[in-house]
């Protein structure tokens, strides 16, 4: 039988900065994520170092006694390092011109290919353990 890997985005939070915290609606999310991974096998939990990735999966970790693993890989994009009074164009037009930087920003297809990275490794640690 195969391995199964898990993508989680972080639940509904304050916003987007790093230490963004969880809504009321987000810690809720979280917890109710120990009733679908209390059916899995889980091995391995990797996260993004971001306060609301780390406290979307807590409550799951804890229930699996599971250790959480963090990787800066797994970070969210950033668009840009400039102040934009409209940042939902450029996202919307990041999606559709996926090699479009603006500055300090990364590309769609660089953030894809960092996050490919984290999830084409797993597999090769599963069988390099076997």
């Amino acid at each position: 039988m195969g391995q199964s890997l898990y993508l989680v985005r972080h639940a509904e939070a304050t916003g987007q900065d790093p230490d963004a915290k969880l809504t009321k609606t987000g810690k809720e999310d979280a917890a109710s994520l120990i009733h679908f991974f209390g059916t899995k096998k889980i091995d391995r939990i990797i996260t993004s170092p971001y306060e609301r990735a780390l406290k979307t999966i807590e409550p799951s970790a804890r229930h699996l006694n599971i250790p959480i693993e963090t990787d800066n890989r797994l970070k969210e994009r950033v668009l840009t390092t400039k102040k934009l009074m409209d940042w939902e164009s450029p996202l919307q037009e990041s999606f559709l011109y996926k090699d479009r930087k603006l500055t300090g920003g990364e590309t769609s297809n660089e953030a894809t290919q960092r996050i490919l990275a984290v999830c084409n490794e797993v597999p090769q640690q599963w069988r390099t353990r076997c």
